[in-house]
């Protein structure tokens, strides 16, 4: 896919691709250059697809913080600024690396749909509310913590959107992905190992039933 920059995919023929030459041996927005060199011969064709690339350097450097780096980076490329001194720049702004994560392990709170145990013997109200409190009580507490990445792995993929609006930012959210819970706990902890993370630790919202 033809975007801005490299990361989001490049598709390009390869007898196109080796008479451009390639990319250019420079050390920072090689693939701009590419793409500045390829629209001379007509337009990019952008596809409205998703391309997954690492997350990486946002989760270690903060979305907000990288993506104004990249804006400054990008406009001292475009003012012909050395690209030896652009990665210098780009190499100095970068964090240490985070290695510590937390992950929290929720389902977005719906009626009659969390706790059904608990809404037996009380109501589906009120073991909705009780879950939400929990949940909420539990990332106002993960997002205290210092160094230390976040995730919030949600159950349904569909509920996105109704997530992040429920718990806001400072959190790195994902789908649980897998048939039971053990599988989609693995699943996790592979998805944010791949990420850089070294120690990680998972948290979810149990409760503890006494038999009568």
């Amino acid at each position: 896919m033809f975007t801005q920059f490299g990361d989001s995919g490049i598709i390009i023929r390869k007898i196109f691709f080796n008479e451009l030459n390639g990319f250019k041996n420079i050390e920072i927005f090689e693939d701009v250059d590419l793409f500045k060199r390829v629209a001379r011969f007509g337009k990019i064709k952008i596809f409205n697809e998703t391309a997954i690339t690492s997350l990486r350097r946002f989760i270690r450097n903060g979305i907000i913080r990288k993506q104004l780096m990249n804006i400054f980076l990008f406009i001292g490329y475009l003012f012909y600024t050395k690209p030896k001194s652009l990665t210098n720049m780009y190499n100095k702004s970068l964090k240490k690396n985070v290695n510590d994560s937390i992950i929290i392990f929720l389902r977005y709170q719906k009626n009659g749909q969390v706790k059904s145990r608990l809404a037996k013997t009380t109501s589906s109200g009120f073991a909705q509310n009780f879950y939400k409190v929990c949940a909420e009580n539990l990332v106002k507490t993960v997002k205290k913590i210092p160094g230390v990445n976040r995730f919030a792995f949600y159950s349904d993929k569909n509920e996105k959107k109704d997530v992040i609006k429920w718990l806001g930012n400072k959190l790195f959210f994902a789908p649980q992905e897998g048939s039971d819970l053990g599988l989609r706990m693995k699943n996790a902890f592979e998805k944010v190992f791949s990420t850089g993370g070294e120690k990680v630790m998972l948290e979810r919202i149990s409760l503890i039933y006494k038999k009568r």
